[in-house]
């Protein structure tokens, strides 16, 4: 990263640096989020919290640190209480390559999904079979909720680990202006409010494929219930049966692919 725009440091921005750099990456969910928080707070309580200077001079020494994902965490954290671009500019310059895929697999598969869905509709209305057409929207939803859940809990940012992952999410319930309460995130109410019904403790740094898994599932499912009304010959109702058998498919061929690059 160009740092020549950084020479002067502005005000105090030590403390945010020492707090971030001291933060449990992968340990108790409240004493990370506890971390994060006060650091946050103090370092916006420290200077003007609309000016993005101070922010961007911490988040370019964490990451001259090689502490690349508390500078993404800082960035994020600040920018959902006070936003001005020039954080998010910084957050995607340091956003690592791997995120990029991921985002990419992700809407490709909710688009491809939904495109499936979509055209199975269609299908069964033009057939005249809106039992058919409502059975295969509604069908669709819980699958869909429940990978959202699963992937909101156990698929990993990249460059952050999954405990940081849960946090990143987890800011979503912030909103500009809500400096004081980043004083109070170690009480858990915001990952209560966007990732996990309840505190999940200390949980180490684990390989969890179900969000992938889940994602993939849902795909073959609505891949078999769009075959089911769309296949000639097959019998009235045959996308019941078909809907399961390819989200099982599915989810075990992307288990499979999964595992063996793990390996």
């Amino acid at each position: 990263m160009d740092t020549r725009g950084f020479a002067q440091r502005p005000g105090d921005v030590g403390e945010v640096i020492a707090l971030m750099l001291g933060r449990d990456r992968d340990g108790d969910a409240s004493v990370l989020d506890s971390a994060v928080g006060v650091a946050v707070g103090r370092h916006l309580a420290s200077c003007s919290p609309w000016d993005p200077w101070p922010t961007l001079w911490a988040a370019n020494a964490l990451a001259e640190q090689g502490d690349d994902a508390g500078a993404r965490l800082l960035l994020r954290t600040v920018a959902r209480v006070a936003p001005d671009p020039a954080l998010d500019e910084m957050a995607a310059r340091l956003r690592p390559p791997g995120a990029a895929r991921q985002r990419a697999a992700v809407v490709t598969c909710v688009v491809l999904a939904a495109v499936l869905l979509a055209s199975g509709a269609v299908v069964a209305l033009v057939r005249g079979d809106q039992a058919a057409a409502g059975a295969l929207l509604t069908a669709s939803i819980g699958p869909a909720l429940v990978v959202k859940d699963r992937w909101a809990r156990h698929v990993r940012i990249p460059g952050l680990t999954l405990q940081e992952s849960r946090l990143w999410r987890s800011l979503e319930a912030l909103h500009p202006g809500d400096v004081d309460v980043l004083f109070t995130m170690g009480d858990g109410h915001l990952r209560r409010a966007i990732t996990d019904l309840s505190d999940p403790g200390k949980q180490r740094e684990t390989t969890d494929r179900s969000g992938w898994v889940g994602l993939a599932g849902v795909v073959g499912a609505v891949l078999g219930m769009v075959a089911g009304l769309t296949v000639p010959g097959l019998p009235p109702g045959a996308f019941i049966v078909l809907m399961p058998v390819g989200g099982a498919i599915a989810a075990l061929a992307a288990w499979a692919a999964l595992r063996r690059r793990a390996d």
